[in-house]
C-alpha cells in the first residue's frame, strides 16, 4: 500500500442557487482543486469555499513478512478464521504505517513500508 494525497473541498452558496447551498467532493490534483477555487471565485452565488489534504491508502495489503511467511494467525476467539493482526502506528513524516509482527519469525512489519525519512512512533 502506499499514501495518495487527494484535496476534500467544500462550497456554500446562497439557499436559491442550488438545492441545500453545500456541495462536498474531492479532487485528485492540484490542478482539479485550482480550478474548482477559480472556479467559485468567479461565481457570485458562492458564499465560501474550503478546502483540505486528505490522505488515502492505495494497493493491496502486505501478506508477507521479508522472511517470506504469512502474517496471518488464527483468530484467538474463532481459531478456525485466520486474520492479520494490523496497528496503525504515527509517524514523523506521513500519516501513518500499520505495524504487524511475523507470527512465525516475529520480525516487524510496516504497511506501507518505511521511506529514509520515516520515523515511527
Amino acid at each position: 500500500m502506499e499514501w495518495e494525497r487527494r484535496w476534500s473541498y467544500e462550497l456554500r452558496w446562497q439557499p436559491h442557487y442550488r438545492g441545500n447551498g453545500v456541495r462536498t467532493r474531492e479532487v485528485a490534483t492540484v490542478a482539479q482543486l485550482r480550478a474548482v477555487v477559480e472556479w467559485a471565485r468567479r461565481n457570485p452565488n458562492v458564499l465560501r469555499c474550503s478546502y483540505k489534504p486528505t490522505d488515502h491508502l492505495v494497493g493491496d495489503q502486505v501478506k508477507k513478512c521479508p522472511n517470506g511467511h504469512s502474517l496471518e494467525a488464527p483468530n484467538p476467539n474463532q481459531p478456525y478464521r485466520m486474520i492479520q493482526q494490523m496497528r496503525m502506528v504515527r509517524c514523523a513524516t506521513c500519516p501513518g504505517h500499520y505495524r504487524t509482527v511475523c507470527p512465525t519469525c516475529r520480525a516487524p512489519v510496516f504497511d506501507p513500508a518505511l521511506s529514509v525519512e520515516c520515523r515511527p512512533a
